[in-house]
């Protein structure tokens, strides 16, 4: 509605598995921008190579 680019990515998971997400947003036309900055965060973290189990399992 604001006619600004955002995103949200996998942040990682907290200490009881939940997933913690993180929004990203940006400038009016900077879609670039944000894209960058969201893929350098995820170089950054990592591959999620482990996701967590379902409670009780």
């Amino acid at each position: 509605m604001g006619e600004q680019p955002a995103l949200s990515i996998n942040g990682g998971f907290s200490h009881d598995g939940l997933p913690l997400a993180i929004q990203l947003i940006g400038p009016r036309f900077e879609d670039r921008r944000v894209l960058q900055l969201a893929h350098a965060f995820e170089r950054w973290r990592g591959p999620i190579d482990r996701w967590p189990c379902p409670p009780g399992q």
